[in-house]
């Protein structure tokens, strides 16, 4: 079974957040990322997806961009919060351009405060690496590093086989523009 994004948009109603309650006990990885950046965001959720991994990405969530585009900081954080709390692991991608992204970090210290696995897929061009890199429990610089680490999520690994053996894969295209 493919993986799905559980990102719940507009207000939660209690049925939703017993589903969600319910989903947080299994692996879920929040996706964080700077806006410019959701390009590869999207391609990391595709990837995860096809493994059968859960994740939370606000891109296709029509309140989150309100929000974000409204500069409507409290609807924003309690989406990010409640991301967070429905999720087991916090990915961040982190590139030149998170360097400007308030955000990006906020997601971080959230993860750390519920406890979250954190996971860095690192851009090739990130210079001035930020010392909290070393709260991650894994540093990602390259494709066979980020296979590894989607393979300790799943037990699908026939499906891992099969998707290393692809001949083309669309987070090959944005990985090697990223150097890998």
């Amino acid at each position: 079974m493919a993986g799905r994004n559980r990102y719940f948009p507009g207000r939660l109603n209690e049925q939703v957040m017993l589903k969600a309650a319910s989903a947080a006990t299994s692996v879920c990885v929040f996706i964080s990322h700077k806006w410019e950046d959701k390009e590869a965001a999207q391609v990391v959720a595709r990837e995860l997806a096809e493994l059968g991994i859960d994740y939370w990405l606000d891109i296709d969530d029509d309140a989150s961009v309100s929000a974000a585009q409204a500069r409507d900081d409290k609807a924003l954080s309690e989406a990010i919060e409640r991301g967070i709390q429905n999720s087991s692991h916090l990915l961040a991608l982190l590139t030149p351009r998170t360097k400007g992204s308030w955000w990006v970090p906020y997601e971080i210290g959230a993860a750390r405060a519920y406890s979250r696995s954190l996971v860095f897929l690192i851009h090739k061009d990130l210079k001035d690496r930020p010392a909290w890199l070393s709260l991650g429990q894994k540093v990602i610089a390259s494709k066979p590093d980020l296979d590894a680490w989607a393979e300790t999520l799943t037990s699908n690994h026939r499906l891992i086989e099969m998707r290393k053996a692809a001949s083309y894969r669309s987070i090959d295209s944005v990985l090697s523009r990223w150097g890998y």
